[in-house]
């Protein structure tokens, strides 16, 4: 057993008799053990330190705390082992089975599709913004493809609004370089004459009111924004996520090519740029209708 157990000699026996299995590669045995689940076998530990042979003890709320965790840590050490290996006996059919460790084996998931707002989604969600500010932040995400992250993160100096541009810093701390739509332009310029306050933080975007006025905005604050207009414009599917399949999909639409796309969202494979993009049905008919128009006529035989 590893010596940082032995300083936790509260801790039960059963507790400690099945982190003794899992450090020493036999997670799977556990499974035999009287409870069927490890929800069960979490109640079981609890049930034992509440026993009277526990009680004694005086187990203080942090050896609970850590009991519990250690639970928690050898079911997830019994997944890693069993999803990353397999059984196996000898290609003769002879033998004990034993346990082969694999590498890049696991089962394939399916992918859970977003599916991007629709315009009429957009609008009312864009309607119900009573402050430049927060036009800006949904701008930057919906017609630039922004990370909430990204946005967040940026700072004054990053905008170049006499080149029509702005600089983004993406996962990995690269940066790239984003055109500035018009629209976008305006209420950046509004939101920085009117309503951000005087203050020596870098940041683009700052709180406007309260105790936190002038600092720069939070992935909370962001969050609590969302929720609010989400609920004002009856848009609940409304998120910065989203918003950022929602610009995939218009650009895609709009004729952008795959190469370009990925620029713009900064990926490094495009093949994920291709998880963003997700055609409604509607929008494949339309693209299958235009292509029949272009490509070569067929005429039917003349002996018919």
């Amino acid at each position: 057993m590893p010596s940082a157990f032995a300083n936790y000699p509260s801790v039960p026996c059963a507790l400690m008799d099945m982190i003794s299995c899992i450090s020493h590669g036999g997670g799977s045995n556990i499974r035999h053990s009287p409870c069927s689940s490890w929800m069960n076998r979490l109640c079981w530990i609890m049930s034992a330190i509440n026993s009277t042979k526990y009680q004694n003890r005086l187990l203080k709320l942090s050896t609970i705390a850590w009991a519990c965790s250690a639970v928690c840590t050898a079911f997830i050490l019994d997944i890693h082992y069993l999803q990353g290996s397999y059984l196996t006996r000898s290609p003769l059919g002879y033998g004990r089975f034993h346990r082969v460790m694999t590498s890049g084996l696991r089962l394939k998931q399916p992918q859970r599709v977003i599916v991007p707002l629709s315009a009429d989604e957009v609008a009312n969600f864009w309607g119900s913004f009573r402050n430049f500010r927060d036009l800006a932040l949904v701008a930057l995400m919906l017609l630039d493809g922004l990370r909430s992250r990204e946005t967040l993160d940026l700072r004054l100096e990053d905008l170049q609004l006499a080149d029509a541009q702005i600089r983004v810093l993406g996962k990995g701390n690269k940066q790239r370089l984003l055109p500035l739509p018009a629209d976008t332009i305006q209420v950046l310029q509004n939101y920085l004459r009117l309503e951000r306050p005087l203050t020596n933080s870098p940041a683009l975007f700052v709180s406007l009111k309260g105790r936190q006025r002038g600092k720069p905005m939070t992935v909370a604050g962001l969050r609590s924004l969302f929720r609010h207009h989400r609920l004002r414009s009856q848009v609940l599917r409304a998120n910065p996520h989203r918003f950022r399949h929602t610009f995939g999909a218009d650009m895609v639409r709009a004729g952008i090519s795959l190469p370009a796309l990925q620029r713009l969202m900064g990926h490094t494979h495009i093949r994920t740029t291709m998880l963003y993009v997700q055609l409604a049905p509607q929008d494949v008919w339309r693209e299958y209708a235009r292509a029949v128009q272009n490509r070569t006529r067929l005429f039917l035989p003349q002996n018919l």
